[in-house]
C-alpha cells in the first residue's frame, strides 16, 4: 500500500474508509538539572493548538525513570474556537490557548505521555513545569 500524508486530516483513508488512529507524544525525562534531588512537581501549563472543536488530552505521568509504572493520570481540556465557517475553513490558524493540568507529585524526574482523541485534530505547542526542590538526604 502507498499512503499519502494529508496534514488536514486526522484519519487515514484506507480503501475508501476513514480510519481514525491513536496518536500520542512522550516528553523526555525532566530532572531540572539535578537528578539526585527530589522535587515536588507542580501543575504544568500546556500551550495547546486552538482547533475548531473542543478536545481533551489525556496525560499520563511517570516518575523516577520508571516508564512502566503509571503514577498519575488526568485530562487537559481545550475549549476550541467554535467560530463560524464551513469544514473546509477549519484550519489550525486559530492560535493557541493555555490550559493547566494537575500536580505531578514528588519525584526526582518526570515524564509525560500526552494522548489525543482519535476523532479530532489536536496539538501541543509547549509545556511549562514548575517545581519546589526538597532537601537532599544522603
Amino acid at each position: 500500500q502507498v499512503f499519502f500524508f494529508d496534514r488536514s486530516l486526522y484519519a487515514d483513508n484506507v480503501l475508501g474508509y476513514s480510519t481514525p488512529f491513536q496518536s500520542f507524544y512522550v516528553t523526555s525525562w525532566l530532572d531540572a538539572g539535578s537528578a539526585h534531588t527530589k522535587k515536588f512537581w507542580r501543575r504544568p501549563e500546556f500551550v495547546l493548538n486552538r482547533e475548531f472543536a473542543p478536545y481533551d488530552l489525556n496525560v499520563a505521568v511517570y516518575r523516577d525513570w520508571d516508564s512502566l509504572t503509571l503514577k498519575r493520570q488526568f485530562d487537559v481540556p481545550s475549549a476550541g474556537y467554535g467560530g463560524a465557517g464551513s469544514p473546509s475553513q477549519w484550519v489550525s490558524t486559530f492560535g493557541s490557548e493555555v490550559s493547566r493540568g494537575n500536580t505531578l507529585g514528588l519525584g526526582r524526574a518526570v515524564q509525560l505521555k500526552i494522548s489525543g482523541p482519535e476523532s479530532a485534530v489536536w496539538g501541543v505547542n509547549g509545556v511549562t513545569f514548575n517545581y519546589n526542590p526538597r532537601g537532599y538526604k544522603p
